[in-house]
């Protein structure tokens, strides 16, 4: 197998990482961390950058975007982030619940410090 095809076990630091070890430490103390959910625990990961990237969009371009269709047609259409936003959150609540976890359980004991874009 080539080294490109290979996945590559990412460094988790920073907000994510903690979100991380905090689900991690629920499942443990649940009894119920294994392959499977470590699995489940990368998809949340995946889709906290995804949650992320988007709501970097809406602040950078807005809530509504202009548009050209270049027909002669021009006006605003709503960001489709904001839809796509929404979706990855209702999923992201679906992922935690099929873990058996609830976001309220999640305990940060450092501030958030803003690190929102570290690698993973």
């Amino acid at each position: 197998m080539a080294a490109s095809s290979k996945k590559k076990k990412k460094r988790l630091s920073g907000k994510r990482g903690r979100i991380y070890k905090s689900l991690k430490e629920q499942l443990e103390l649940a009894d119920n961390y294994n392959d499977y959910t470590e699995d489940l625990l990368q998809d949340y990961i995946t889709m906290y950058d995804t949650k992320c990237k988007l709501a970097q969009d809406i602040e950078d371009r807005g809530v509504s975007l202009e548009y050209d269709n270049g027909g002669g047609q021009k006006g605003r259409k709503s960001n489709p982030s904001i839809d796509l936003m929404n979706r990855t959150n209702a999923q992201m609540l679906k992922l935690l619940d099929a873990l058996g976890l609830k976001p309220s359980k999640m305990n940060s004991k450092s501030p958030d410090d803003g690190d929102d874009d570290d690698e993973l």
